[in-house]
């Protein structure tokens, strides 16, 4: 029966974080809401206006948004 090797693995160290890339999106027409283009790239409408520090979910035809 083979004997087991004890392992150490140093942990002190952090892992590195791996930053998503950002997309940009450009608001298209004045009809869209901010519901759609959250279900375009899989996200919240919440999670658009915190990341765009948008004080409510108003947008407009022509402002760029960052979808992370």
């Amino acid at each position: 029966m083979a004997k087991k090797k004890k392992v150490e693995v140093d942990v002190s160290k952090e892992t590195p974080k791996v930053e998503k890339k950002k997309t940009y999106y450009v608001v298209k027409h004045y009809l869209e809401t901010l519901g759609e283009i959250a279900r375009m790239f899989d996200t919240t409408p919440e999670k658009i206006m915190k990341d765009n520090h948008l004080p409510n979910a108003r947008i407009h035809q022509g402002q760029t948004l960052v979808i992370k």
